[in-house]
C-alpha cells in the first residue's frame, strides 16, 4: 500500500546535462525519493546518461533537437507534452521553466489527468525574452497566455523575493506563491582533507596542465572568480572594462572564468580586442574538482542585467557563499542577490556601468584584510541560512501541505 503519494518533474535538462536547473532538479528529486515519494521525471538529454536507478526514481529522458535555439525550445516543449501525455498520472505536476512556457504543458496535463500543478518558477518568462535578445512582440504574443497559466496553478514556487513581487504585480494572489531559493551543491560541504581533494581534482579535472598548475597555484596572485553561465543575462561589459584598468594598475590580480565554450568564445574575442591579459578560461569541471574550484578564488563575481531583476537569480552567488568568499554583485540592488548582501554584509554591490566602483571593490578586498575578513563571516553566516538540506525540507512540506487541501 502506498504511504507517499507521486510526484512528477518536467524540465528540458536534467544532470549530468549542463545548467543549474538539471542539476537542482537532481538534487530535489532524489530528496524526495529518499522520503519516501514516489518520484518521476521527464526531460531530454543531448549526451550520454548517468542516472542513478531507484525503485522511488524513475526517469525517462528523450533526444533533444536544435540546441537552445526557439526551434529547440519548440522541440522540448512538445516533446515534453507529449510525453508527460502518455505518462501515468501521479498526485503532482511540477513544471520548470527550460524550456519557457512549460507552465502551460502542466495546465493541459493536469487538466487532462487531475493532477495538482506546481510550476517552479527559475526564469520569469515571456518577461525575460527581451532581455535574452528575442524580439519584443514574443513577449507580447505570450504574454497573456503566461499570466493565465500561472493563475491556474495550485502553487507557485519561486526562488527569490524580487521575482514573488513581480509576480504578485500580475494580479496572482501572493498565496499561491512560495519562496524556496535554490541551493549550492551539496558537493561542496563534503567533508574531505585538503590533501585528498587535492589529488582527487588532479585526477579528474579536465584541462590542460597548465591549468591544473594555475587551480593549485600558489602564488601570491589575488584572485577574483566568475564561475557559471556566461549568457544575455550576464553583462559583461563593465566587467571587461575593470579588468582592463586593474590589469594597468594592480598586475597582482587576475581574473578567472569558468564555463562554456560558448560564453568563453565572446571573451577570448572582448579579450583580445580590448588587450586584455590578466583573464584566464577554464571549461566546465567535474564535480569532483566544485569545491577546490569555488574556493581557489579570493573573492567570486555574479552579474546580472538590469532589466533581469526579478525575472532570475544567479544560483552561482550560493556556490560563492558555500565557499566562503566575500562577492561582488554586478546588477540591479533590489534584486535577491542584493538583498541577502545587504542582510549579511557577506559582500559589494555595484551597478551595471559602473567600472570605477567596481575597480575600488576590487581594490579594496585586495588591500583590506578586515574587510575581506568581514565579509567572509557574513558568507559563511548566510550559507547556513541556505543549507540544501533546508530549501528540500520546504519543498517536502509544502508539497504535504498542498495534497491535505480538498
Amino acid at each position: 500500500m502506498r504511504t507517499k503519494p507521486s510526484i512528477l518533474f518536467l524540465n528540458r535538462v536534467l544532470y549530468p546535462e549542463k545548467g543549474e536547473t538539471g542539476r537542482v532538479l537532481r538534487d530535489i528529486s532524489h530528496a524526495f525519493a529518499q522520503d519516501g515519494w514516489e518520484v518521476s521525471v521527464l526531460s531530454l538529454h543531448t549526451t550520454k546518461e548517468d542516472h542513478t536507478p531507484s525503485n522511488k526514481l524513475k526517469i525517462k529522458t528523450a533526444k533533444a533537437l536544435f540546441g537552445k535555439s526557439l526551434f529547440g525550445y519548440l522541440w522540448a516543449w512538445v516533446r515534453l507534452l507529449s510525453m508527460a501525455v502518455t505518462h501515468p498520472r501521479t498526485d503532482i505536476i511540477v513544471t520548470m521553466t527550460d524550456p519557457p512556457l512549460l507552465v502551460m504543458v502542466g495546465n493541459i496535463v493536469s487538466c487532462l489527468k487531475g493532477s495538482r500543478h506546481v510550476h517552479w518558477c527559475q526564469d520569469l518568462y515571456p518577461d525575460l525574452f527581451p532581455v535574452l535578445g528575442y524580439p519584443k512582440i514574443l513577449k507580447f504574443l505570450t504574454h497573456r497566455l503566461s499570466v493565465r497559466a500561472l493563475r491556474k496553478c495550485d502553487k507557485i514556487i519561486v526562488i527569490g523575493r524580487c521575482m514573488a513581487r513581480k509576480i504578485v504585480n500580475k494580479n496572482i494572489p501572493a498565496s499561491h506563491l512560495s519562496v524556496i531559493p535554490n541551493w549550492y551543491n551539496p558537493v561542496q560541504k563534503k567533508d574531505l582533507s585538503e590533501k585528498r581533494i587535492k589529488k582527487k581534482v588532479e585526477t579528474t579535472i579536465k584541462a590542460p596542465k597548465e591549468e591544473k598548475d594555475m587551480i593549485f597555484d600558489e602564488s601570491q596572485k589575488f584572485r577574483v572568480l566568475y564561475a557559471g553561465t556566461i549568457g544575455r543575462a550576464h553583462k559583461m561589459d563593465t566587467i571587461l572594462g575593470a579588468i582592463r584598468q586593474i590589469q594597468d594598475l594592480e598586475p597582482d590580480i587576475e581574473f578567472v572564468f569558468i564555463g562554456d565554450k560558448k560564453g568563453h568564445d565572446g571573451l577570448q574575442k572582448e579579450k583580445d580586442r580590448r588587450g586584455i591579459t590578466n583573464i584566464r578560461l577554464i571549461p566546465y569541471q567535474p564535480e569532483s574538482a566544485l569545491k577546490a574550484l569555488m574556493e581557489s578564488g579570493d573573492i567570486h563575481l555574479i552579474s546580472l542585467d538590469e532589466h533581469a531583476e526579478g525575472l532570475m537569480v544567479p544560483s552561482k552567488f550560493y556556490s560563492a557563499l558555500a565557499a566562503g568568499r566575500p562577492s561582488i554583485f554586478v546588477g540591479p540592488k533590489n534584486s535577491e542577490v542584493s538583498k541577502v548582501i545587504r542582510d549579511f554584509e557577506c559582500g559589494t554591490l555595484v551597478s551595471q556601468n559602473n567600472e570605477k566602483r567596481l575597480v575600488e571593490a576590487i581594490q579594496a578586498y585586495r588591500n583590506s584584510e578586515k574587510r575581506w575578513f568581514k565579509h567572509q563571516e557574513g558568507a559563511l553566516e548566510a550559507a547556513q541560512r541556505f543549507l540544501p538540506e533546508q530549501s528540500w525540507q520546504v519543498w517536502l512540506q509544502r508539497m504535504q501541505d498542498l495534497m491535505r487541501q480538498p
